[in-house]
């Protein structure tokens, strides 16, 4: 150990009790992220006298939906790249629910003692004890950021972090670590995000085959974005509240989920959302689809039918209406497509689960041996089944 080395090691041993200080009282304020006034106190407690090292420039960035985000600079070094240190302030716990600071033994026990309060005081007395041995302008410049809305995905903390780390050559984040010691050197991605199901709403007694139940539809989607949980790559889906309905005799005509998502790489983020809208009630899922760039319906049908296996769609065509038409499963009168649509559902359900299937074997036919005009029926194994009366079989093709 240098000399350097063990002056440090021996200011830090002489804060031990300050430390302990710091942590308790700023555990002992409840800052749930939605907890804006407590979250406020934390921070001017973290400003005013946790984060006083000598060299420290401190600002906040305001916020109408969350405390305060904390920003510290140093000088630093002349001619060195930045480093960033990077925090936050919020806990997952609302008031009323995990409170208070307590010692057990060797432990520490309350909201935030690990995650991640006492990540800020270990960083505050570092700050501190290298501006007492050797001057925080001796080493490289900091950026320091302490965000108010990590526990909910930091939706503002994101941009806060970019713009005041911008340059910065490192970045070290004190959340807590795990057994032995051991390092994160990396942290899953997060997702948000709220299921509406619309349903229509009917006395549940005198009017209910005229209702759509919007909790059912919502339940469906609830069973299957939970499925898309995945341990051995990382992957979780948790839906943490559900809401929705009026009274117990009436037919919900709406209904609310709130969802988190958790992954390890970028790709697995992006198929987890792709996924939950393939998911969702087949409206919303079109609609979503429908409105991404060169998505039309057909190809917006196509995607659910073939990749989430839905039940309650179809991509439809000419093909496939003509030969629905010539056997008899779907009567189409040109005007209402949707209405054939879903004649052809019920009618392909009620031979067999698999519409995928039944669209492509549709659609070959289609385009092979049911075509317009004149069929090539002496070829087509759907014969046998098909009422359409046939013409002198043509050669075929």
């Amino acid at each position: 150990m240098t000399d350097r080395e063990a002056s440090l090691d021996r200011w830090l041993e002489q804060q031990l009790g300050a430390m302990e200080e710091a942590l308790s009282s700023l555990v002992a304020i409840n800052s749930f992220t939605d907890n804006v006034e407590g979250g406020r106190k934390v921070g001017d407690l973290l400003a005013r006298e946790v984060f006083t090292a000598p060299g420290l420039e401190s600002s906040r960035v305001s916020s109408t939906r969350y405390a305060d985000h904390l920003v510290f600079r140093s000088a630093g070094k002349s001619g060195a790249d930045p480093i960033a240190l990077i925090g936050h302030l919020d806990t997952v716990f609302p008031p009323g629910t995990f409170e208070g600071y307590r010692t057990d033994g060797d432990l520490r026990r309350g909201p935030g003692v690990l995650d991640m309060k006492g990540g800020l005081v270990v960083v505050a007395f570092a700050l501190r004890a290298l501006a007492q041995v050797v001057g925080l302008d001796a080493i490289a410049p900091l950026r320091i950021v302490i965000v108010a809305d990590e526990e909910v995905g930091s939706p503002e903390g994101q941009k806060i972090i970019q713009t005041a780390i911008s340059g910065a050559r490192d970045a070290l984040v004190f959340e807590a670590g795990r057994k032995a010691d051991l390092i994160v050197t990396r942290r899953k991605g997060t997702g948000a995000v709220t299921a509406i199901a619309e349903g229509k709403a009917a006395h549940a007694g005198n009017a209910h085959h005229a209702g759509a139940n919007a909790i059912w539809a919502l339940a469906r989607f609830i069973d299957a974005a939970q499925k898309l949980t995945d341990y051995s790559r990382g992957i979780t889906v948790n839906v943490g509240i559900v809401s929705g309905g009026q009274s117990k005799n009436t037919v919900p005509d709406r209904a609310e989920a709130k969802i988190d998502f958790r992954f390890e790489h970028a790709a697995d983020g992006e198929a987890v959302f792709t996924a939950r809208v393939l998911a969702a009630p087949t409206d919303e899922a079109l609609s979503y689809l429908e409105s991404l760039p060169g998505v039309a319906h057909k190809t917006a049908a196509c995607v659910l039918v073939f990749s989430a296996r839905t039940s309650t769609t179809l991509p439809v065509d000419t093909h496939l209406f003509r030969v629905a038409d010539r056997l008899g499963l779907a009567r189409h009168d040109g005007r209402n497509t949707a209405a054939t649509r879903d004649r052809l559902i019920a009618a392909l359900l009620a031979h067999g689960p698999d519409l995928a299937l039944a669209h492509f074997v549709f659609l070959l036919v289609g385009r092979t041996t049911c075509i317009a005009g004149t069929p090539i029926c002496g070829s087509c194994f759907l014969r046998p089944h098909c009422p359409h009366p046939h013409r002198p079989p043509r050669e075929t093709q």
